[in-house]
């Protein structure tokens, strides 16, 4: 077996020395990391936090434009339809009438909106559980003019074919 006491002094000494000055290291590098760590956590808290209030800035900007563009949209649609509205049934088909005019077939409002804001009009009318829905798209994306009946939220009807 090994004894240390049959080492020279020196050995023995510089041995301890050893010993001591790499548990000075390694407990000095593990405050250092731990130190490290610590302030690498919370900085990285900090980036999370301002990256996610300028994502939420964003968002709110964003909402708040689109807010603004759906608002002065509905304000020019609802100027050319100011008036009153009447759902009749005209040989089973519904006919949806503004001001006593028939708005089914009439794309000269829906094409000036869309020719204006670049947008897609839908008049939707409601009749008992379900809704006659009108669909006007721009001439140049091939007109869809058709009666959907789609049915009403919460209704309990099942949608016609």
């Amino acid at each position: 077996m090994f004894r240390l006491s049959r080492l020279p002094l020196g050995v023995r000494v510089a041995g301890v020395g050893i010993a001591a000055m790499s548990v000075v290291i390694v407990a000095a590098f593990s405050t250092i990391s731990v130190g490290v760590w610590r302030d690498a956590k919370t900085e990285g808290h900090a980036r999370l936090r301002d990256a996610a209030l300028s994502l939420s800035g964003l968002v709110d900007s964003f909402d708040e434009t689109a807010r603004q563009n759906a608002d002065l949209s509905h304000r020019y649609f609802k100027s050319a339809f100011g008036g009153a509205w009447q759902l009749r049934d005209a040989a089973g088909k519904p006919v949806l009438l503004h001001a006593g005019k028939a708005v089914n077939d009439d794309f000269t409002t829906v094409d000036a909106f869309s020719g204006i804001t670049g947008g897609v009009a839908t008049i939707f009318a409601a009749s008992g559980d379900d809704f006659p829905a009108r669909d006007h798209l721009p001439q140049e994306a091939g007109r869809l003019a058709r009666d959907r009946h789609a049915a009403r939220p919460g209704s309990t009807r099942p949608m016609p074919p």
